[in-house]
């Protein structure tokens, strides 16, 4: 729900975030949903714990927190936010899900967001939803000119399987664009 939680919340992904997540609220069925809160964005748990009223019980929004300032722009946090990431993924797992879903894995550069998968041997299968693709369009513009941003990107798409889809679609983007026949 971090997408819901950092300055994205006022734009089309923390919308995307909170609306994807009252839709699969609403059509839970019989199905367990569970909502995690990044608990260093305290003024947003209230307004996310009431956007659910009525829709799933309070106990299943759960919130994680560790130390902060955690924003990776920020070199002196490296530490805090690699125990944080380690300790969100432990968290995700206490909870014995089926599935994970990550509405914005590309947060946390300038804020308190942690996002990460697989730093843990998990079994739990993750989906993301992937925003923010325009850097990889447009290079030149959005990562060749500031490398620390460039480098929290890619640590981004570095993640397995995640690199197996992109290495897919940068492909698929070069036939595309130099109309390579297959």
């Amino acid at each position: 729900m971090q997408g819901a939680q950092t300055v994205s919340r006022f734009r089309g992904i923390g919308r995307y975030t909170l609306n994807f997540a009252k839709s699969l609220a609403r059509n839970r069925g019989r199905h367990e949903i569970y909502l995690a809160l990044n608990g260093l964005f305290t003024e947003t748990i209230d307004p996310i714990r009431s956007a659910f009223d009525g829709l799933l019980p309070q106990e299943k929004i759960r919130v994680f927190s560790a130390s902060g300032p955690v924003s990776e722009i920020n070199f002196g946090n490296k530490s805090r936010r690699q125990v944080f990431e380690f300790l969100r993924e432990a968290f995700l797992e206490s909870l014995n899900p089926d599935i994970i879903h990550i509405c914005s894995l590309f947060e946390g550069y300038l804020d308190d967001a942690v996002t990460s998968i697989g730093l843990l041997e998990m079994s739990t299968p993750v989906s993301v939803t992937f925003h923010d693709l325009i850097p990889l369009l447009n290079y030149e513009h959005y990562l060749e000119q500031n490398k620390t941003f460039s480098a929290f990107y890619h640590s981004k798409l570095a993640y397995q399987p995640i690199c197996v889809f992109f290495q897919f679609l940068c492909k698929k983007i070069y036939l595309f664009e130099n109309r390579v026949d297959q």
